[in-house]
C-alpha cells in the first residue's frame, strides 16, 4: 500500500516508514504557490458512497490535498486493450474514488467548501460506446472504444482529421458521504454530489456542499480530461489525473439541499431527477431561494431574474434514469466581484 503524507514534516517521515516497509510513494512536485500539505495517492480508492467506509486522511479545516485519481475502468481499459475488453467490462468497481477525507469540525447541516486549486491530466485517456448505455443506447448496440495519447502539457487531442479537442479535466464524480452505511452506487448524482458529471466543476471553481455525516467524508474520482454537456454517449475522455484542493467547513453557513458551486463569473446551483423536468423546477426554485437569502429579493423578483439571465445547463443525461442540471446566475447581474 502507498503512504500518504500528513504536512511537510509529516510527509518526510511517512516517505521514510514507506520506503523501508517497501512501499512506494507515488509524488510530482507540487505547484510551489500552492504547496499541498496532504498526499493521497492512487492507491487509496473505493467505490461507493457510504458513511460506513472509513477515512483514508484527516484533516484540519481550511487543508490543502494533493489527489491522485484513477480514470473510470479502475485499469480494465488501460492503454492499448481492445474492444474486445467491453464485453467483459464490470461495471463493480466503476469510479475509484480517491478518499474519504475526515475535515475536523465538520458537523450535520454544516457546508463544506472544496476549492479545486489544480487539475492535470497525468496519463491516457478513452473514450467508449458501452452497449446499452448511454442515451442513444437503442440506437448505437455495437461497442468502441477510442484510447487518446495525452501528454505533460497538452491542451488539446485529436479527434478526426482536422478535429482537435480541447483539454478541460475535471472530476466527474465528487461529493461527501451520506448519513448510511449502506454502500451507495456512485452512478447516479445526489443530493450528497455523487456523479454529477459537471464540465465547470474544473480548477478555479468552489464547490459547496452539505454535509451529512460527521467529518463529511470527501472524495473525488471519475476524473475526464474533455466531456461535453450531457455526457450523451456514456462518457468523457477517462483519464487518470492530479488535483489539488482546499477544503473548508463553513460553520453557520445557509443550509443547502445539495451542492452548489462558483466559477469567476457565475454562482450556480445543481439538482438531480429522474427527469429533466423534475431536475429543471428543482433547480430554479434552489436559485430563487439563494437570491431571496444572499441578495435580498423577494421570491417573485428572484424568480423573474432567473428567467432574465438565468442560464440553464444540463450536465448529465446519460445515468437514465438520473439527470443533473445546474442553473448559472452571472455575478455581474449580481454586483459580486469575480
Amino acid at each position: 500500500m502507498t503512504v500518504f503524507a500528513g504536512g511537510r514534516r509529516g510527509m518526510a517521515t511517512a516517505c521514510l516508514v514507506g520506503l523501508m516497509s517497501g512501499c512506494t510513494i507515488e509524488r510530482t512536485d507540487p505547484h510551489p504557490a500552492i504547496a499541498p500539505e496532504y498526499t493521497l495517492t492512487a492507491d487509496h480508492t473505493h467505490n461507493r458512497f457510504s458513511a460506513a467506509i472509513p477515512p483514508a486522511l484527516r484533516v484540519e479545516s481550511g487543508a490543502v490535498v494533493e489527489a491522485f485519481t484513477k480514470e473510470a475502468s479502475d485499469g480494465q481499459l488501460a492503454p492499448g486493450t481492445t474492444v474486445d475488453a467491453l464485453a467483459s467490462l464490470d461495471f463493480d468497481p466503476i469510479h475509484p474514488l480517491t478518499g474519504p477525507v475526515y475535515v475536523a469540525g465538520a458537523a450535520p447541516g454544516d457546508v463544506i467548501a472544496v476549492t479545486l486549486l489544480e487539475i492535470d491530466v497525468i496519463g491516457d485517456g478513452w473514450a467508449a460506446i458501452v452497449p446499452g448505455f448511454g442515451l442513444l443506447a437503442d440506437e448505437f448496440p455495437a461497442p468502441m472504444l477510442r484510447h487518446f495519447s495525452i501528454g505533460a502539457g497538452d491542451q488539446t487531442v485529436g479527434f478526426a482529421d482536422g478535429m482537435r479537442i480541447p483539454l478541460r479535466p475535471f472530476a466527474g464524480v465528487m461529493g461527501v458521504a451520506p448519513a448510511t452505511d449502506s454502500m451507495l452506487s456512485t452512478i447516479p448524482p445526489r443530493a450528497n454530489g455523487g456523479n454529477m458529471d459537471n464540465r465547470d466543476l474544473t480548477a478555479g471553481t468552489t464547490v459547496y456542499f452539505p454535509v451529512f455525516v460527521e467529518g463529511a467524508l470527501f472524495s473525488i474520482g471519475d476524473t475526464h480530461a474533455a466531456q461535453g454537456d450531457g455526457e450523451v454517449a456514456g462518457t468523457g475522455i477517462e483519464a487518470p489525473t492530479r488535483i489539488v484542493y482546499r477544503i473548508s467547513v463553513l460553520p453557520g453557513h445557509r443550509p443547502i439541499p445539495e451542492p452548489e458551486y462558483e466559477t469567476a463569473n457565475t454562482y450556480a446551483v445543481t439538482a438531480f431527477g429522474t427527469t429533466l423536468d423534475e431536475a429543471v423546477r428543482k433547480a430554479t426554485r434552489y436559485m430563487i431561494a439563494y437570491l431571496v437569502a444572499e441578495h435580498g429579493l423577494d421570491r417573485e423578483q428572484a424568480y423573474v431574474l432567473c428567467s432574465l439571465v438565468g442560464d440553464l445547463k444540463i450536465a448529465e443525461v446519460v445515468d437514465v434514469p438520473h439527470v443533473l442540471v445546474s442553473l448559472h446566475m452571472p455575478k455581474s447581474v449580481l454586483g459580486m466581484s469575480g
